[in-house]
């Protein structure tokens, strides 16, 4: 799969990153719901650790020491803790063991395969600004300030407006492709 995500194939990438949503979209959920998160988190979150999967797998550095899954629940974990800690909730983390045999869910697998691969068309068509914002804080891990810094922007709010909107046109553009499938 990571060999499909490297790709620049869309097709071979789009149907990597469906697989990889696919095959951890209800130990996500169950996660969430266990950690203070609901339905809507967990969607977002998906988004999030697919866009940061997409970029990562592409830089010339990046090597992969475990399994695809267990890198996608690092991620996820990582970003959940930050949010929680944005939110300065406070809520008990379980542990959700990554390699724990879950039915991966009981509807048939025609049904995934109809879902929409649209993460590598929606990210080829963001604009190169919504790329740098997001490529800074879910690749390269960089807090609202050195963004600011390194982009010029006039504060650290109109970063975080930025990275708002773009995750927003993201939802956008995702729901969008979901609306047309159900046509």
């Amino acid at each position: 799969m990571l060999r499909f995500l490297r790709s620049e194939n869309k097709t071979l990438e789009d149907k990597a990153l469906t697989e990889l949503a696919r095959r951890n979209r209800v130990r996500l959920h169950a996660y969430l719901s266990r950690n203070g998160g609901n339905h809507e988190e967990a969607t977002e979150l998906m988004q999030d650790c697919l866009v940061a999967i997409f970029y990562n797998v592409r830089k010339p550095a990046f090597a992969l020491t475990a399994k695809l899954d267990t890198y996608f629940f690092a991620i996820a974990r990582n970003l959940w803790l930050k949010r929680l800690r944005s939110k300065r909730r406070e809520v008990e983390l379980v542990e959700w063991p990554v390699d724990m045999d879950l039915p991966a869910h009981d509807l048939p697998d025609a049904l995934w395969q109809e879902e929409p691969t649209p993460m590598a068309q929606l990210l080829s068509k963001i604009s190169q600004r919504c790329k740098e914002v997001l490529t800074m804080i879910f690749v390269d891990d960089l807090g609202i300030k050195e963004i600011k810094e390194q982009l010029g922007y006039a504060s650290e709010q109109a970063v975080r407006n930025k990275k708002s909107e773009c995750l927003a046109w993201l939802r956008q553009q995702r729901a969008a492709q979901e609306s047309d499938l159900e046509k």
